[in-house]
């Protein structure tokens, strides 16, 4: 993960990148959802708990890993903060400490927009699976 780290969460712009590469599986959720369950016509050879499952099992997953690159990299940046403040203060220090901390603050806006988007997701998930699947509501 130290590589990682100082990869993705030293820039805030691959660190975007890095959530915006994760949260795809949010924004093709229909195209997945209507092509791993198919109509009810077309559903009687299918076990639709199954295929409801594998999706909701497949989201969860990638929730978790976004929730951990988040917390990661806030981590990071507030590690990061604190070296620099141990540092003596110079103009270009304080100057990277103030961007590490906007940073931060934009990094730990990304778990409220990640709920709306994953309430969004699961959402669409329960209209499809309706009765084959108990995804927790909120």
């Amino acid at each position: 993960m130290d590589l990682m780290k100082s990869e993705i969460c030293a820039n805030y712009l691959d660190f975007q990148e890095k959530i915006k590469s994760l949260r795809k599986i949010d924004d093709d959720i229909i195209y997945e959802i209507n092509r791993a369950i198919p109509t009810k016509s077309f559903a009687h050879n299918l076990n639709m708990s199954n295929k409801c499952g594998e999706i909701y099992k497949k989201l969860s997953d990638n929730y978790k890993e976004r929730e951990n690159v988040i917390k990661d990299c806030i981590i990071y940046n507030f590690e990061e903060i604190t070296r620099l403040k141990n540092k003596n203060e110079e103009t270009e220090t304080l100057k990277k400490i103030r961007d590490l901390q906007m940073g931060v603050r934009l990094m730990q806006n990304e778990f409220n927009i990640d709920e709306i988007i994953k309430d969004r997701t699961l959402q669409v998930l329960r209209e499809k699976c309706k009765s084959n699947l108990k995804v927790n509501q909120k």
